[in-house]
């Protein structure tokens, strides 16, 4: 976007700066899609998507992601229960 300033002895430089939107949603996460209970440090990642600053991911009551959390890719220990669905916002 830019904005120039005008008067009667003509039109200033013109003053630009860039605009980002809301990114988009996000794509497929790759990872096993089948776990045992209690298997650790699976890893989980989607691809960088253009103008993301940071990734929020869940998983289901009982498991922990124990290291990437705000990033594309994620280290999960799963718990006993392996009911319920994890996502990526």
């Amino acid at each position: 976007m830019c904005v120039t300033a005008q008067n009667g002895c003509g039109t200033s430089a013109a003053r630009c700066i860039n605009i980002k939107g809301v990114p988009g949603s996000p794509g497929v996460i790759s990872g096993p899609v089948t776990v045992c209970t209690g298997e650790q440090g699976l890893t989980y990642s989607i691809a960088a998507m253009f103008g993301a600053s940071s990734y929020t991911w869940v998983v289901p009551a009982g498991s922990s992601i124990i290291a990437g959390q705000g990033t594309a890719s994620i280290i999960v220990d799963w718990g006993t229960k392996r009911t319920g669905n994890g996502n990526s916002n």
